[in-house]
């Protein structure tokens, strides 16, 4: 969140439940967004594209959904 605002944009957040979907309803519920960016990592990397996390985004919310990919391998990353 501190690497977001430090570019000036206004952005909340919080850690939430290991299970993708459950983590996505409790934030919507609790930040009530006008929209969602879902960040992931490439494809053939990510669970999240595997349980089709962004097409259950954009069947149960009725605010855009946005699907960022990162560029970065994910050996890459900091932990």
């Amino acid at each position: 969140l501190d690497a977001v605002r430090v570019i000036g944009l206004s952005a909340q957040g919080e850690l939430g439940d290991f299970r993708p979907l459950c983590a996505l309803a409790s934030a919507v519920e609790s930040f009530q967004p006008d929209q969602l960016v879902i960040s992931t990592l490439p494809v053939d990397q990510s669970m999240w594209l595997r349980d089709n996390l962004i097409e259950h985004a954009r069947s149960d919310y009725e605010i855009p959904v946005h699907h960022v990919v990162s560029s970065t391998p994910a050996t890459d990353l900091a932990v």
